[in-house]
């Protein structure tokens, strides 16, 4: 699908696409979600949290927000939104809200779950209330108010899509080069080291683009968020990732676990 030079420059040139509006499909011209697509919002809520949250009968809603490159300036067809249910961490009856609660349900949401609204996917997960104020909260839309918590921010990006395409390409060629020179066997798969590295790299892949988004308030135009978006979007972490799923079958075949 992205053979070609020209195919990565097409991608990276929607992906920098820079609009003075938000998004007119969602967007009024007082930045507010359109009435009708703010009542599909509120109803695919309604539905998470009658059939997969209600059961935690002990925690609050703090808040639920919209987030993602829909939320901003820089989108194509292909972005989406990021729909986050805030939980407050004062739980009632003394329960415990902790990640692993909070990861489990979260990813099976996003498994079970693929609602798109016009087109465009929409990922839903949850996050305790402390760890969303510590977080950016940097274009994020509530949807209880019906109201931004934060508007995005009008920017410029500083490099033309061709440098982005080499930047990419000196990224690329640099995480291959350290997955080349992983520990493995028999020159096919990754050995448990090698297997520990590799997990490492890509989680520190997706905490440096988080941390961008964190810091910088206008991280659509960063390099730095955008590789990692490339990086999706080009398929080199789902490669990569596939790889470490693999060569963990292949060890635990070995019976050494």
């Amino acid at each position: 699908m992205f053979d070609t030079k020209e195919d990565k420059i097409s991608t990276i040139k929607s992906l920098m696409q820079n609009h003075k509006t938000l998004h007119q499909g969602f967007f009024g011209a007082d930045e507010k979600l359109l009435p009708y697509v703010y009542a599909k919002f509120c109803e695919m809520i309604n539905f998470v949290q009658n059939n997969y949250v209600s059961f935690l009968q002990n925690v609050e809603i703090e808040d639920i927000v919209l987030t993602g490159s829909l939320c901003g300036y820089v989108y194509d067809d292909s972005s989406d939104f990021d729909l986050f249910i805030i939980l407050k961490d004062e739980c009632k009856n003394g329960f415990i809200l902790n990640d692993t609660i909070i990861s489990s349900i979260s990813n099976f949401l996003n498994f079970k779950l693929k609602p798109k609204v016009k087109g465009h996917s929409v990922d839903i997960g949850l996050m305790p209330k402390s760890a969303y104020y510590n977080d950016s909260q940097y274009a994020t839309y509530s949807i209880i108010r019906n109201d931004w918590n934060q508007k995005p921010i009008y920017g410029q990006f500083d490099y033309t899509v061709e440098q982005m395409f080499e930047k990419y390409c000196e990224f690329s060629h640099d995480f291959h080069q350290f997955v080349k020179e992983l520990p493995k066997e028999n020159d096919a798969f990754l050995t448990y080291d090698g297997i520990r590295q590799l997990d490492e790299k890509l989680l520190g892949m997706k905490k440096s683009a988080f941390m961008a988004k964190h810091d910088n308030p206008k991280h659509e135009y960063e390099t730095q968020y955008l590789l990692y978006r490339l990086a999706k979007k080009f398929g080199l972490i789902r490669h990569f990732t596939s790889y470490v799923y693999d060569s963990y079958k292949y060890q635990l075949s070995k019976g050494k676990i």
